[in-house]
């Protein structure tokens, strides 16, 4: 393969821009001379040779208006009727429209229709629009689909010069045109044809919304916006008529492929976003209008109505946070949303399609129906019956989702009997269902319990929360009571039914979070005799330490004041399971909780002592570049807490004893290509080289950022302190420490990874400059000369490292980075 460096890339570039001149004075000549006579296959490589040097763009001279009048734009539009020649013609024009935006957008010259490139090619363009109605789709599908994807490809560059089109009245009548030819393309029959328009609508929305690119007085920008809607607003509104029903549920939907099937949903998704945007720019009201005329219709369709009705629901349920914002700033589109809740009860037997779409819908409105309490009965009883066995996997994941949503924001309404069914029902049904509905949903389903059980008053909680804690893991304590254990592991089925029953209790818990942290911590109090069997008896068991760790997690989060009165108790527990096998859920526990305590001094002995367990137990298993390979989960959540240490206590970390061993581990993982894993080593680095900061390195680093503040770092300790505490160990164990690193950025590790090593770098650079000199001389000598470079750029990269500029530094180290990779 071979390697060409930047350099000769460079040379390669100016030698091209040079000969541009010529080429193009060449391209000319042979049109002249008649290379219309030619074989196809040459006028089809002279269309390729003619986008390629197109794509050097103004850096070799070449301009719009040079292009209206060369011959091969010409040329390029005579061939778009020669089947042969379509694709190549296509993206000449397609490069020269490219070209004449990009010098708009660079204040090179000014867009217009008057322009003589879009005088040249728009007409021609444009009028292939007769002739894509007048093809079989299905016979030519790739050339109505190159056509199409051309038509819109000229409208999306020529968008802000849409825009701006109702300035003048020829220009008017062009944008006006243009727009209906992308409502004519967004209407084909064939999705996968319409969605080439969508572009086309997000750039209009940004030009309407932001008329002026370079700014502008605020006044003048507000009159010149709303000039434009007050001309586009009509042509908006009629396009979202169209796609309200052009988003009907396909008739044939259940016999379509998965990419047909993809392609509709994505089209779907992405004509609730244009509707999204015009909604924005118009209003909501306006929105609304159209859409209740497209409810009526559907209606008046009879049974087969509920596939528009479906899309009405569907394209709501993409712009709710912009209707629901429109409710709570005073607006009144309320009666589109009491349409829709009064429509819903009267289709018998619902379509499974209508069914998971109303509930993804309820879901979405749910803060609309805590005012609006009178649909709620209807609501949580389609969502009961959605959680059923009958209902599709999908309809009960949204049922399960729309439970959850409307017992965190109408729970108060449901306990007090103004839903039509007890708080005591639902929970009972939820029960019953559980085994039907997938993971996810199962929590979602727990977590409504919980949400719901805290909506009732005080003295209700505690008998309410008891019971369903019960109901929940007297199951799983009569399982630990009856499974066979072997060193530490157990029976497949007794673990899946333990892990079950635990994650159900967290999620019940997380939900509860609600009513405060005493009642959470109550039942997680009386519960952890039965975490305490399950961790003595299946330590071995990853899936049971996880669900053990998720239920401490979720009383840590919840009743954190509480928790700390059993803290030293669980974090001793942990140890326990650790030493006997350590998985990444028990450290991605102690991080959470050095989030929560890091900063209260009555903790700091307590993880002292989780960190003089903890590390040894984990470097022994990170023993070798081999071991990181095996564990990079183990690894992530290893440096990730030591970061987390270091930024809310360090002082702790420090008096661990535990640095040398964890900067060990750190260099031996720099090889480690799993990308979090990796990042994870890279940024413990950093956090501890940085808060080691003093206030001369704060000063000058915020000097090179611009005082641009960086808040992943915060200095929780004097830096100089600190700095002194390690410097005896990075002086020792720099050498190492920096060959890897650089040795990373010289090709080791991926390209994705250099600015975390660069990071590192610079910030050993800003920390001890002069024994990095040495370090990164000597790293350098053993790269390979061919990426290293010659001596004299060695001697240059080394200048710019120890030029005390940290930018100098970072633009040395990306070159080395790019010789390694091209």
């Amino acid at each position: 393969e071979l390697k060409v460096t930047s350099e000769r890339q460079r040379q390669l570039e100016k030698t091209l821009i040079n000969a541009a001149s010529d080429v193009w004075q060449a391209f000319g000549n042979w049109c002249v001379k008649g290379i219309g006579h030619a074989p196809e296959a040459v006028k089809e490589h002279y269309l390729v040779a003619v986008v390629g040097w197109m794509k050097m763009g103004t850096r070799s001279g070449l301009s719009s208006h040079f292009l209206a009048t060369h011959p091969a734009i010409t040329f390029a539009l005579n061939s778009l009727s020669t089947p042969a020649l379509l694709m190549p013609a296509a993206d000449v024009i397609a490069s020269a429209l490219q070209l004449a935006q990009e010098e708009a957008v660079h204040g090179l010259g000014d867009l217009a229709f008057e322009h003589p490139l879009l005088t040249l090619l728009l007409p021609p363009v444009f009028n292939l629009r007769e002739k894509v109605a007048q093809m079989d789709a299905e016979e030519e599908h790739d050339t109505v689909k190159r056509l199409i994807v051309l038509l819109c490809e000229t409208s999306e560059a020529v968008a802000e010069v849409v825009a701006k089109a109702s300035q003048e009245p020829n220009a008017a009548s062009i944008g006006s045109s243009i727009v209906d030819c992308m409502v004519w393309v967004t209407q084909h029959k064939q999705t996968e044809f319409a969605r080439e328009a969508m572009p086309f609508w997000y750039h209009l929305y940004c030009h309407l919304d932001r008329p002026m690119r370079d700014g502008g007085r605020e006044e003048e920008t507000r009159e010149e916006r709303e000039r434009r809607l007050a001309f586009f607003t009509p042509l908006l509104l009629q396009l979202v008529s169209f796609l309200f029903r052009r988003v009907e549920y396909p008739e044939d939907m259940d016999d379509m492929d998965d990419e047909d099937r993809d392609t509709a949903m994505e089209f779907r998704k992405e004509a609730g976003e244009v509707i999204g945007d015009i909604v924005y720019l118009c209003s909501v009201e306006e929105v609304s209008k159209r859409a209740d005329e497209v409810i009526d219709e559907s209606l008046g369709k009879g049974e087969s109505g509920w596939r528009m009705f479906e899309g009405v629901l569907f394209m709501l349920e993409r712009i709710s946070q912009l209707v629901l914002r429109a409710i709570n700033e005073g607006s009144q589109p309320l009666r589109l949303l009491e349409r829709c809740f009064e429509v819903l009860p009267t289709i018998v037997s619902p379509p499974e399609a209508l069914g998971e779409t109303a509930m993804i819908f309820v879901d979405c409105y749910a803060p609309y129906l805590y005012y609006n309490s009178g649909y709620l009965s209807y609501c949580m009883k389609a969502v009961i019956e959605g959680m059923g066995e009958r209902s599709s996997a999908k309809h009960r994941s949204a049922a399960a989702n729309a439970l959850k949503r409307l017992s965190g924001k109408c729970g108060s309404i449901i306990a007090s009997g103004g839903a039509g069914v007890s708080i005591e029902e639902v929970i009972g049904y939820v029960q019953s269902v559980l085994p039907t509905l997938n993971k996810k949903d199962e929590k979602a389903a727990m977590e409504a319990a919980g949400l719901l059980v805290a909506c009732l008053s005080p003295e209700q909680i505690g008998g309410a929360g008891t019971s369903m804690a019960n109901a929940i893991l007297s199951p799983v304590d009569k399982t630990l009571s009856s499974v066979h254990c072997n060193e530490g592991k157990g029976e497949e089925n007794s673990v899946k039914h333990i892990c079950g029953g635990l994650d159900h209790f967290a999620a019940f818990l997380e939900g509860l979070g609600k009513a405060g942290g005493a009642s959470v911590f109550h039942l997680f109090q009386s519960a952890y005799p039965i975490l305490q069997r399950a961790c003595g008896q299946l330590w071995a068991e990853e899936d049971v330490m996880e669900a053990v760790a998720r239920v401490d997690r979720m009383a840590l989060r919840n009743a954190p004041k509480e928790f700390m009165t059993a803290f030293s108790i669980v974090l001793s527990d942990l140890y326990k399971c650790y030493s006997l096998r350590p998985f990444s859920c028990h450290l991605y526990f102690v991080h959470n909780a050095v989030g929560e305590y890091g900063k209260n001094a009555e903790s700091h002995s307590i993880f002292e002592g989780a960190l003089k367990a903890i590390v040894p137990a984990t470097t022994s298993i990170l023993s070798d570049e081999n071991s990181f390979t095996g564990h990079p989960e183990l690894c992530e959540d290893f440096f990730q807490m030591l970061s987390r240490f270091i930024r809310f206590c360090p002082g702790v970390f420090l008096g661990s004893g535990t640095l040398k061993e964890s900067f060990t581990a750190g260099i031996r993982g720099l090889k480690l290509f799993h990308r979090d894993a990796s990042c994870a080593i890279l940024f413990f680095f950093e956090s501890l080289f940085r808060a080691s900061y003093t206030g001369d390195e704060v000063a000058e680093e915020a000097v090179e950022r611009e005082g641009k503040e960086d808040g992943s770092f915060g200095q929780s300790v004097n830096g100089a302190v600190l700095k002194a505490q390690i410097e005896p160990i990075v002086l020792e164990l720099g050498p190492p420490l920096v060959q890897r690193l650089v040795e990373g950025v010289a090709g080791d590790l991926p390209s994705s990874r250099v600015g975390d090593l660069v990071a590192v770098l610079t910030a050993l650079f800003r920390l001890y400059p002069e024994p990095m000199q040495a370090w990164f001389r000597g790293a350098l000598s053993v790269i390979p000369p061919t990426v290293a470079g010659t001596p004299e750029e060695q001697e240059e990269l080394c200048s710019q490292m120890f030029s005390g500029s940290m930018r100098l530094a970072e633009r040395g180290l990306y070159d080395l980075s790019h010789r390694a990779r091209v």
